[in-house]
């Protein structure tokens, strides 16, 4: 059976949020980044060096997509569970039929 409460709902939205960042980082450092730097011809050590001025500890696309997409992916998963488990209580008819 399923559980469809508020405190199912809000480990779904936990469990999409840590899912979120994982594909985040995965698409960023493996496909987004240098699918970038192939079609627009920019340099990867140019992104890097963006990076690394602003962040030291960023050395690589790996600690680039660590060090700033895990924060950014964070924040959204956070915000729009936010504003999910607000109108939870007026959506949550149409999720019960």
């Amino acid at each position: 059976a399923h559980h469809k409460d508020r405190k199912t709902a809000m480990k779904g939205m936990a469990v999409g949020t840590v899912c979120m960042i994982a594909a985040g980082v995965l698409l960023n450092w493996l496909v987004l980044i240098p699918a970038f730097v192939t079609f627009a011809g920019y340099p990867m050590d140019a992104i890097i060096g963006m990076g690394s001025a602003i962040n030291s500890h960023i050395t690589d696309v790996l600690s680039l997509c660590i060090i700033c997409v895990i924060p950014f992916n964070l924040i959204k998963g956070v915000l729009t569970s936010a504003v999910t488990a607000l109108l939870y209580k007026h959506v949550s008819p149409l999720l019960h039929r």
